[in-house]
């Protein structure tokens, strides 16, 4: 997916529309993220030990904490097994749906997210650690970076299904967006794991860079499809407006989770709960109007 719209528009200036070849190629996403996952997941075995980031004594000490942590291995399995059923039934089973294609970047984020959440709860991570002294999961980098990856893809084949108009950057925009956000987790983990001060300040400020400049991004493509008459005449206008101020804040709330971890403020714990908990209300939420959007 990501080759194939890095070299749409080559192929556009040599007359070969790829449009077919992006949608077919939508349907690769589910077994390449997670592929993705599983493979880096069993690479990190040459790097530290594993370990779950669920303490075993949790269980008999919290048992509400710990019921909470395991929600979204629940949640996450259900949802992706729900899409899973919804595409089957609608294009396997029944005739094929023009717009098929566009449940699976959405169903590639459920599916990935529950096999990070499986692998971690089941078999552990590997673990590794940070500047700080505190536990550093680096799977968790690579399920995020499918994560808003997806999302962009999600929105992008969203606005690409419109009709005319269309905005003649759209796709360069999905482009540096799809370059920014492995820049921004890659130089994000780097200014965890880099020991010297200043080297870790500069892996800090070039990944903010990089998130802030996929976040603008990110809003310019939801913008886009805010403006789009068709959403105009539909009546569909006012969830673009939500998805972009929940994007906005939930996006944040990440690196201020980390900010407060770095600076020792909340428990390994409480940081890893705090991640769930944004995990579940960002892909929850997020996704749900994004499909809303979709099937109206």
């Amino acid at each position: 997916m990501y080759v194939v719209r890095l070299v749409q528009p080559l192929l556009d200036k040599r007359g070969k529309h790829c449009r077919g070849l992006t949608r077919r190629s939508s349907f690769y996403c589910l077994p390449a993220f997670t592929t993705l996952l599983v493979l880096f997941d069993v690479s990190l075995d040459l790097v530290g030990p594993r370990s779950s980031p669920i303490p075993e004594y949790l269980p008999k000490e919290n048992p509400t904490h710990a019921a909470f942590l395991i929600a979204p291995l629940i949640g996450f399995s259900l949802l992706a097994i729900s899409e899973f059923l919804s595409w089957f039934f609608v294009s396997v089973i029944g005739p094929a749906s023009k717009f098929a294609h566009l449940r699976q970047p959405v169903l590639a984020v459920h599916a990935t997210t529950a096999l990070f959440y499986i692998i971690c709860y089941t078999r552990g991570t590997t673990v590794m650690e940070d500047r700080f002294g505190r536990p550093l999961y680096p799977l968790r980098s690579v399920m995020w970076s499918v994560s808003v990856s997806s999302l962009g893809l999600s929105v992008h084949m969203l606005l690409e299904s419109m009709p005319a108009p269309r905005k003649p950057k759209l796709h360069d925009a999905l482009v540096h967006y799809l370059i920014a956000v492995p820049v921004c987790f890659v130089t994000g983990f780097m200014s965890s794991w880099q020991r010297a001060f200043w080297p870790a300040m500069a892996w800090l400020a070039l990944s903010f860079a990089a998130f802030w400049y996929m976040l603008g991004l990110m809003m310019w493509m939801l913008r886009v499809g805010e403006t789009h008459p068709m959403v105009k005449r539909g009546g569909n206008a006012m969830q673009f407006r939500v998805l972009q101020v929940v994007i906005f804040i939930v996006w944040h709330v990440f690196p201020a989770i980390w900010l407060f971890a770095a600076a020792d403020w909340i428990s390994p714990l409480t940081e890893h709960t705090c991640y769930v908990a944004n995990d579940l209300f960002a892909k929850y939420l997020i996704l749900f109007v994004s499909i809303a959007s979709i099937m109206e």
